[in-house]
């Protein structure tokens, strides 16, 4: 399943069909700390940040 920009570029919040979670409900529903939480969401945002900008830069190189 894709996960969407949405869910990996949230600053502490997760969107999905149910609606919005901040990083505290999901720190509640999974049992590990808030900071956890954030770090890895920040984690998350780092990673497809740094895959869609190699992404676009190998499309750039293609068209040249």
């Amino acid at each position: 399943m894709m996960l969407t920009l949405t869910v990996a570029l949230a600053d502490t919040q997760v969107q999905d069909d149910a609606g919005l979670f901040t990083a505290d409900e999901i720190a509640e529903i999974t049992g590990c700390g808030p900071e956890a939480i954030r770090s890895n969401l920040s984690r998350a945002r780092k990673k497809v940040r740094d895959i869609y900008l190699q992404t676009i830069e190998e499309k750039r190189r293609r068209k040249v």
